[in-house]
């Protein structure tokens, strides 16, 4: 997986875009949690990934995606046939 994307969505939560080696493309709200970093690492979660492959590169993240596939093609390139 490539982290695509990652911007401040609320106080104590992001939102985020990830590529698969497969292509694929999902979204997530990763929750900070509350309190010292600590804790937020500790409490931190991701309660759902929403699977948009099938609209990923003509979502509003395109470009993200597009970069991150080009990042994800050099560390796992295609199999050769054969």
């Amino acid at each position: 997986m490539v982290l695509a994307q990652l911007f401040e969505d609320d106080v104590d939560q992001e939102f985020g875009v990830l590529v698969g080696a497969d292509k694929s493309v999902h979204t997530f709200v990763l929750h900070d949690g509350k309190g010292d970093i600590n804790t937020q690492i500790r409490t931190a979660r991701i309660p759902e990934l929403t699977d948009i492959t099938s609209h990923g590169e003509t979502s509003p993240y395109r470009r993200a995606v597009s970069e991150a596939l080009a990042v994800a093609n050099l560390f796992f390139p295609a199999p050769h046939g054969g």
